[in-house]
């Protein structure tokens, strides 16, 4: 039995929750999961199910020291309450509070998994700088799971025994995320109410410093004066409520949107549960990001053949994309360079075309969704025999 550890969990959404969901789905049958997980959408202590799978949600505020402490009282008790029902934990991640659950796991005797998922917060070395507390309950994982090429490297700068380690991508629902079938594009355009014959980007990812939105936006919006059109879909958080959100940087983006002529061909979507239509009406993906353990949505959307334009980020981004054969690497994620490549995209449909059959070929010969659950599977059966 597994106990899943999330920051937050469907249906609220982003690329560690999809990822989640779609690894507890494909191994329900053969694994007992229980699901922890934080919550933004109030102050709760709930139990319920998802997917036929219970869990419990718990509010977590890094700005409320209140929340904080009633966030600790709340897991305190889960595992005093729960503990029976499981003998594993799989951590997506390793924050503050992962801190308390990897002592609870020591005192109840569980085996360990944490998933490093995002390079420059939780790769072994960000987090043996961090703090002594901090590195010292994080070593004693029984097994930590690598998504990308950097966090190897940090792992082995950071001295963690080589037995402990599992080298697993993420993978992508190919039949969720693929291209769309003759006519399909144009029929989600006329449902969502978008142009048929427009050019279409699409941003996925929350409105903070580290996604950069605002040099797609800057970018897009000197194409658009000079003439070269294109329509851009912003997919992501902009609450206030959301810790991660710059709120000046959407009031900013949002302000001038309305303001001017172009309003009309920009569009915000806070969150949908059909990310796949939005990917199949698009023709371009783009993420100028600054920092990520594995980009979910680039997998996602280059699965769907589509061209990405996305940071040259080592042993990140660059192992998955080819410059210019399976997407477009910014070096570095500059308004001027996106400009450049936009420009090109935008006027070259043959190219796009070509780039994202490519890129879906890629996806689907290194990124199986079923790959990766069988691996995890293997995981929790070796850990559960010692």
């Amino acid at each position: 039995m597994v106990l899943m550890v999330t920051g937050v969990y469907y249906p609220e959404i982003s690329g560690a929750v999809l990822q989640c969901r779609l690894l507890i789905n494909l191994l329900k049958n053969d694994i007992d999961f229980r699901i922890l997980s934080g919550s933004s959408l109030g102050f709760t202590y709930t139990e319920k199910k998802v997917d036929n799978v219970s869990i419990t949600r718990i509010a977590i505020n890094p700005k409320s020291r209140f929340l904080q402490f009633a966030s600790a009282v709340h897991i305190i008790h889960y595992f005093l309450v729960n503990s029976r029902y499981f003998d594993v934990v799989h951590l997506h991640g390793f924050s503050k509070k992962s801190i308390l659950i990897v002592a609870l796991c020591l005192i109840f005797r569980k085996k360990i998994v944490i998933k490093l998922t995002s390079y420059g917060e939780d790769d072994p070395v960000s987090i043996k700088n961090r703090s002594v507390l901090a590195w010292f309950f994080f070593k004693k994982a029984n097994s930590f799971i690598s998504v990308s090429p950097a966090f190897q490297k940090s792992y082995e700068t950071a001295g963690l025994s080589p037995d402990k380690y599992y080298f697993i991508p993420n993978g992508v629902d190919v039949d969720r995320f693929r291209p769309p079938v003759s006519g399909e594009k144009e029929s989600l355009r006329s449902e969502l109410r978008f142009g048929v014959d427009e050019v279409i980007l699409i941003f996925i990812g929350h409105f903070s410093q580290e996604k950069q939105p605002h040099i797609l936006y800057d970018a897009w919006l000197e194409l658009f004066k000079k003439g070269v059109k294109s329509r851009i879909i912003f997919i992501g958080s902009t609450s206030a409520s959301n810790y991660e959100v710059d709120v000046d940087l959407v009031e900013n983006i949002k302000k001038d949107t309305t303001k001017s002529a172009y309003s009309p061909f920009v569009t915000f979507i806070e969150r949908t549960h059909q990310i796949e239509k939005y990917l199949r009406l698009s023709d371009i993906f783009v993420l100028p990001t600054l920092r990520e353990g594995l980009p979910n949505v680039l997998l996602e959307a280059m699965a769907t053949g589509l061209p990405s334009i996305i940071t040259n980020l080592p042993g990140v981004t660059d192992w998955i994309v080819e410059d210019g054969k399976t997407g477009v690497l910014l070096s570095p994620p500059s308004k001027d360079k996106l400009v450049q490549e936009l420009e090109y995209l935008i006027s070259d449909r043959a190219r796009r075309q070509e780039i994202g059959r490519a890129a879906k070929k890629f996806i689907e010969n290194n990124f199986s969704a079923n790959t990766m659950a069988s691996k995890v599977l293997q995981l929790y059966h070796t850990l559960s025999r010692q």
